[in-house]
């Protein structure tokens, strides 16, 4: 098996998410929290503040909370504060206003009859890490189905008054698959107008090359100038074992086969981020949930690893 030595840089993308660097496994906050479905970005913030914060869930009893956590060496995690109750499956993403960053988090919420999306704004870092948000609203669901819509993430960056937002929807409210929709959020803060469609096409794509089951989380990110989206979906239809993540390069998308000296095998809700290394190189950060009946000997919960890009 092909480990890339530590410190060596990725020369493709697909050998970074394939060939993990040092990953570790079950990986949890400061509290003792498993932090599972974590993503990360820059806090954008000077020091003493911490260069990376992260959002993630995990359970209470048959239910999620959603946290979030900071780190300065994407290793250790310090938890902050819970984000909100009933809550799973976050997402992050900040934007940059009058040289003050802002973030935007969505997450996968309890709703009547399933489950629906929600959004929380926090004007500042402070404001983020204490778990105040000063804006939070919860999106009506609109698909076919009213059922289960969730895994959210930002399809695109986020602006001052545009959410875009990629989630999964079930036409057929738990009997058949989940598939992939995207929508757009405006009014923010006032009207929230809502509008959101079915896309089909990325169904179409992921059934073609293997994922026939569920269709769910996905993540995008920038390699060396090339844009790559990476999905999660299910060989086998409520399988989770069979959960993969495949790559998406703007022409194709196949399915990933991510590598562990464990022998993992069922990695979902997998993340991908841009960010500065501690190192001050710049880098990719990469998260995978592992199922437990996928698990092998490396344990079930958060992968997470890190990379220079070449």
């Amino acid at each position: 098996m092909l480990l890339l030595p530590s410190g060596a840089a990725a020369q493709t993308f697909r050998q970074l998410v394939e060939h993990p660097i040092s990953p570790r496994f079950t990986v949890r906050d400061s509290a003792g929290h498993t932090m599972d479905t974590l993503k990360v970005i820059d806090s954008e913030q000077p020091a003493p503040n911490d260069r990376y914060v992260g959002v993630y869930h995990y359970s209470v009893g048959t239910s999620f909370v959603t946290a979030v956590a900071t780190s300065n060496d994407l290793v250790s995690w310090r938890f902050r504060a819970n984000l909100a109750a009933g809550a799973s499956q976050p997402a992050i993403d900040s934007f940059a206003t009058a040289a003050k960053t802002k973030y935007w988090v969505a997450w996968e919420a309890d709703c009547a009859r399933g489950t629906c999306l929600a959004v929380s704004y926090y004007p500042t870092f402070s404001a983020l890490v204490a778990g105040q948000a000063s804006l939070s609203h919860v999106i009506p669901r609109t698909l076919p189905g009213n059922c289960n819509e969730g895994t959210p993430s930002f399809f695109s960056p986020p602006t001052r008054t545009t959410l875009d937002i990629a989630f999964h929807y079930n036409s057929t409210c738990h009997t058949g698959t989940d598939r992939e929709a995207r929508g757009t959020l405006t009014g923010l803060g006032t009207t929230w107008n809502w509008s959101a469609a079915p896309t089909p096409l990325v169904d179409l794509m992921l059934n073609v090359a293997g994922g026939s089951g569920n269709h769910g989380d996905r993540d995008r990110i920038v390699f060396k100038g090339q844009a790559f989206r990476i999905y999660e979906a299910q060989l086998v239809p409520a399988l989770f074992s069979s959960f993969r993540p495949f790559l998406y390069d703007g022409w194709t998308l196949t399915r990933l086969n991510v590598r562990t000296a464990c022998g993992a095998t069922a990695f979902a809700n997998t993340s991908m981020s841009n960010v500065t290394l501690p190192s001050g190189a710049p880098g990719v950060f990469v998260a995978h949930f592992i199922f437990h009946s996928g698990a092998g000997t490396c344990g079930s919960g958060e992968m997470t690893y890190f990379a220079p890009v070449g």
